[in-house]
């Protein structure tokens, strides 16, 4: 949490002060608040020279990096311990007054670098590309049970307390110590991770959390997620592109506000007979999940915490940063900043949007009597006040890669696993309303119909006047203006800054070469399918198949362990073609990003592109390119169609895909890939022989 000069914001110092770890028996307030907590990390040269310093370690090339220059190579450490939080407080607006928060007992990442009184959101961890990165895991978790060393179904959750990591997004090896998902590191293990980012791994939002089959829904909910941030400092040329860091960059004047909005979903619930997790969850009148004083919520067991509509049944808040209904600061009118968001959560989709509130009502905002209202009073301040017009949102980048042009929008449709950047300029000093919009059933991951909700707020000062300029022209004059204060070419300036004031684009930036025309190789085709187990019809399936020459569902099956799915051949390109039979998925795959081709309905229009008056939730992601899609059907049960393409590029191994929405992970809707050397021959080298 970061204390601010409230001078800053003169027209709420009087109020605003009031935030500041105020707690009584009356009143208990939110707070202020900025980034989560960044690790410290330690930073050495390829020969074990210690860099003095973490400013020093993180410290951009002056100037910028030159296309072909060569970059310092650097190791950078951090570790940390796993292990259950202790005194870990939740905030909980349905409380009543004077017992706010909810004590909590969750795993999480702990060590010098997290806050002991917001431990459910990991450090921030910041890199460049080309750096070694080596992250060391101490799991202090009790040992396991014989209900996870004995377990013969992996499809079952189990092994709560065994771990290992993700780097979501990372273009890195799966194997060995690198992003290897598929080993598992016990109680009382410590176990290195070194992920090598090649120098040409793109600048971005990439994220970090739990991976281990069978435990990884209910650590991700525990607050066991990061942001990992590759910074970049590399020139475009005319022939390279550059870091979208180096466009943002205020080379004058002081940095760019930058502001990272981890959204987290956290279930923590309470039981009738303490420590029985099969007893019922405790409700109050509304049905709503309650904890009661001396009550510590916990998330121990799959029943009756992960299913469809049990996180808006539990009546818990998405969270930012690891604190509920949060307000962000540091901002000041028609001035640009940068916002990475990063849903981290397990299920349910996020529509995040900004709404200016009225004058004449920020100062109740800005007191303790606003969060100790019932949230039915909320709920009526909200669509009194922060239904107004959304401010406008420039999107520059999708699951950390950038654009080939900006997207303005004036709200974001986050599914589990998406993350977006964004260039904000509020218009107005003010307090701005930070909204969840309402998301149709087949639009989002929790498959039933959401509701308007408050995320937090965003407090913006007095900074420079607007005048008739839209925030769209405000963006681009400032972008041009960075623009010509690069170290580059005249000719890849002129590119750039005629790109800008065509379609806000962004070519020069863009890290991988467009594919939409690439000669392909082959095609993969995958469809998702939920279904009562033939057997035992109290139990579903969780699984993926292949799609037959009709587009149906072909073969689906659950998750196999030691079962290799899909062999693909290094050097490659593929088409893949993906679908939904049982709801919307969230499908990811690890180590190469795709780019999207096309959206086809059901009724086979291309909901994908850039034509105006496009408002679907697929419009203008054609040609973006990113790691995670959602795959839905239509309100008729109508099947999607959603085309892209990737290249298997630079590293070999087994890896996985699954659909995001974790809980379905654990239970089956995942698969093993294997990608080989070509055998010289128009084939594949499947397996060792001699």
């Amino acid at each position: 949490m970061q204390r601010i000069n409230l001078r800053t914001f003169g027209f709420l110092t009087s109020t605003i002060s009031s935030f500041f770890f105020v707690t009584s028996a009356q009143a208990q307030t939110s707070v202020l608040m900025s980034n989560p907590p960044t690790a410290t990390l330690q930073a050495q040269d390829v020969f074990g020279n210690v860099i003095a310093n973490q400013a020093r370690a993180l410290q951009a090339i002056p100037g910028g990096l030159q296309p072909g220059m060569p970059r310092p190579a650097r190791i950078i450490t951090w570790n940390t311990d796993i292990d259950y939080s202790t005194g870990g407080k939740i905030f909980n607006p349905r409380n009543p007054v004077g017992q706010k928060y909810d004590n909590v007992r969750l795993r999480s990442y702990q060590g010098t670098d997290t806050n002991p009184d917001v431990p459910f959101v990991a450090p921030t961890v910041t890199m460049r590309p080309g750096d070694t990165f080596r992250i060391t895991l101490n799991n202090k978790l009790p040992a396991e049970g014989p209900e996870c060393l004995e377990s013969t179904t992996p499809n079952i959750p189990h092994c709560f307390n065994s771990t290992n990591l993700h780097s979501h997004g990372f273009w890195v090896s799966p194997t060995g110590n690198s992003d290897n998902v598929l080993i598992t590191i016990r109680p009382n293990v410590e176990f290195t991770y070194e992920y090598n980012l090649p120098d040409a791994h793109p600048a971005g939002t990439f994220w970090y959390h739990p991976h281990l089959h069978g435990s990884t829904a209910l650590q991700v909910s525990s607050g066991m997620a990061g942001a990992m941030i590759v910074e970049g400092d590399r020139l475009p040329g005319p022939n390279s592109p550059g870091d979208i860091d180096v466009l943002l960059a205020n080379p004058t004047g002081p940095k760019l506000p930058e502001q990272l909005v981890l959204f987290q979903q956290i279930p923590y619930a309470c039981y009738t007979i303490p420590g029985d997790y099969s007893s019922p969850i405790k409700v109050d009148e509304n049905g709503l999940w309650k904890c009661d004083p001396g009550d510590v919520g916990v998330i121990e067991t799959y029943k009756e915490v992960f299913g469809p509509g049990k996180w808006r049944a539990s009546g818990r808040y998405t969270s930012i940063n690891g604190e509920v209904l949060p307000i962000l600061t540091g901002f000041q009118s028609g001035t640009l900043s940068r916002w990475r968001m990063i849903h981290a959560g397990v299920r349910d989709s996020i529509k995040p949007s900004f709404v200016k509130m009225p004058t004449a009502v920020e100062a109740e905002v800005s007191s303790a009597e606003f969060l100790n209202r019932s949230p039915e009073e909320q709920a009526a301040f909200m669509e009194l006040n922060c239904s107004g017009a959304k401010a406008t949102q420039l999107s520059m980048a999708t699951d950390g890669i950038t654009r080939d042009r900006m997207v303005v929008q004036d709200e974001t449709l986050l599914h589990p696993g998406y993350r977006e950047d964004l260039v904000m300029i509020f218009p107005e000093r003010g307090i701005y309303c930070m909204m969840d919009g309402a998301i149709e059933a087949n639009e989002g991951a929790g498959a039933i119909k959401k509701s308007v909700n408050l995320l937090g707020f965003v407090v913006v000062g007095e900074g420079e006047a607007m005048g008739d300029e839209t925030v769209v022209d405000r963006a681009r004059s400032i972008l041009e203006k960075n623009a010509g204060t690069l170290n580059i070419d005249p000719v890849t300036e002129a590119k750039i800054i005629n790109d800008l004031q065509n379609n806000l684009g962004l070519a020069a930036f863009e890290p991988h070469k467009t594919m939409m025309d690439t000669f392909t190789d082959g095609n993969q085709t995958l469809g998702f399918k939920i279904a009562r187990n033939e057997i035992d019809t109290d139990v579903f399936d969780f699984m993926i198949g292949d799609l037959d020459a009709d587009g149906n569902i072909l073969n689906p099956a659950p998750y196999k362990a030691g079962h290799t799915d899909r062999f693909l051949t290094l050097g490659t390109t593929d088409e893949w073609e993906l679908k939904s039979f049982s709801g919307g998925h969230p499908f990811h795959i690890h180590v190469n990003p795709f780019q999207i081709i096309a959206v086809y309905d059901a009724e086979g229009n291309d909901v994908s592109g850039y034509d105006e008056g496009n408002e679907t939730p697929y419009a203008r992601l054609k040609g973006a390119w990113k790691d995670t899609i959602f795959v839905t059907q239509d309100n008729d049960g109508g099947h999607y169609r959603i085309i892209t393409r990737t290249r298997y590029q630079r590293y070999i191994g087994d890896f996985v895909l699954h659909c995001h929405i974790l809980d379905h992970e654990d239970q089956g809707m995942m698969q093993n890939i294997r990608i080989t050397l070509p055998d010289g021959m128009g084939g594949q080298i499947k397996a060792s022989h001699h």
